[in-house]
């Protein structure tokens, strides 16, 4: 079966051209805390309130030296690599660099590792959660790993345990979502939004699997108060997730007014294909090779062409 799927899937693989083009380094774009925790509030606070549960009521006291210090040892070899990247993209390629030096930071790299080094402290609340949650899960799963390695009880015992998976996937998720703060893959938007959202859907499933049961783990083991701020907190976070659909729909729709929503609906589209119809601008030329490839690039034009 596996040698008659690659058979069919030939054709494609044949014909396959990835957008991804390299990797460039992120200097200047860090992830500010506020917009993370919009994107990923809820789960932290499930996983979170988890890893805290293992460390403490669990009597399983994590390894908190060595998994923070590998948090922190990542995010520093990550930054220094998009640094190097950097570097060589001066010695490679002088004549886009040197530009943007000359246009972002007055020609000079000091000045350009100075601007960037505050930019990134300035908003280095999203980093120092992520580091916070990698740091607590390699803790606890540097331990869990110890422990079985030392434990006397036959190994049948512990093969079920969801812990070490649970950890795991806390793990990644986090590793997933660090990595596009120093580095991101390049293609033809040249910027790095295009791999947050790739890197950020998959820690979404991770993380909601693990947010899943955590908050089932937690609604039947927490007890006396802590219960209760558990619960009070996870109805919190319900309807704040829920105040999305019941005031966007009525301001996506205007109120629900269907004609002035399709109205609006057709200005956007005939926005786009003004925008698809006006060629590219290339070193001062229209192309029309350009315009074709954007064309190719983005979406058909209408029948009734431009």
């Amino acid at each position: 079966m596996g040698l008659l799927a690659i058979v069919l899937y030939l054709p494609f693989y044949v014909g396959f051209q990835s957008q991804a083009g390299g990797i460039l380094p992120n200097l200047d774009s860090p992830t500010r805390g506020a917009q993370l925790w919009v994107m990923f509030g809820p789960f932290f606070l499930a996983l979170f309130a988890y890893l805290v549960y293992l460390w403490r009521p669990e009597k399983r006291p994590g390894n908190g030296r060595w998994g923070f210090g590998m948090a922190v040892g990542l995010a520093v070899f990550l930054w220094l690599f998009s640094w190097i990247l950097a570097f060589l993209a001066l010695k490679l390629q002088p004549g886009l660099v040197s530009g943007l030096l000359a246009s972002e930071c007055s020609g000079s790299v000091a000045i350009c590792f100075t601007l960037t080094s505050l930019r990134r402290l300035s908003y280095i609340g999203g980093l120092l959660t992520l580091l916070a949650l990698l740091g607590l899960a390699l803790a606890l799963l540097i331990k869990a790993g110890q422990r079985k390695s030392e434990t006397e009880e036959p190994r049948e015992s512990l093969a079920g345990h969801p812990v070490p998976f649970v950890l795991m996937l806390i793990t990644l998720g986090a590793i997933l979502v660090i990595a596009p703060e120093f580095v991101f893959l390049r293609d033809l938007f040249v910027n790095r939004m295009n791999t947050i959202f790739k890197f950020y859907y998959q820690a979404w499933w991770m993380w909601s699997v693990v947010a899943a049961f955590a908050v089932a783990v937690l609604w039947q083991k927490l007890h006396d108060s802590w219960a209760r701020v558990f619960r009070v907190g996870l109805l919190i976070v319900l309807i704040m997730a829920l105040a999305y659909p019941v005031f966007g729909l009525p301001a996506k729709t205007n109120d629900f007014q269907v004609t002035a929503f399709a109205n609006n609906l057709k200005a956007a589209q005939a926005a786009g294909t003004r925008l698809l119809c006006r060629p590219p601008r290339v070193s001062g030329r229209w192309t029309e090779r350009s315009f074709s490839k954007l064309n190719t690039l983005t979406m058909p034009l209408p029948p009734n062409g431009c």
